[in-house]
């Protein structure tokens, strides 16, 4: 019997029509370069699990010389967070 678990990649149907799964690291995304993220982008590449999810406990986005933002949590999942987008929606804040 195949562990689903510990497969990365298989192809589905025959020559004329392949489908290929793959799973892969969905590292979060940011690409400015004045921002930062602790655990950096790099470190999270080890707290990647087998079903491509990468839970942490803890997790910071700041940009210097303005301030950052930690968001604590029991499981937080990172995988395919776009951070550059953060910026770009507009937010209303009502009290």
């Amino acid at each position: 019997m195949l562990d689903m678990n510990k497969i990365r990649s298989i192809v589905l149907g025959n020559n004329e029509n392949l489908i290929e799964w793959k799973q892969e690291l969905r590292l979060p995304r940011l690409t400015r370069h004045d921002y930062y993220t602790k655990p950096t982008i790099e470190e999270l590449k080890s707290s990647f699990n087998d079903q491509g999810q990468c839970f942490v406990k803890q997790f910071t986005v700041g940009r210097k010389h303005y301030g950052s933002v930690t968001f604590q949590g029991l499981s937080m999942n990172l995988a395919g967070l776009d951070l550059d987008q953060l910026g770009k929606k507009n937010y209303i804040i009502r009290s």
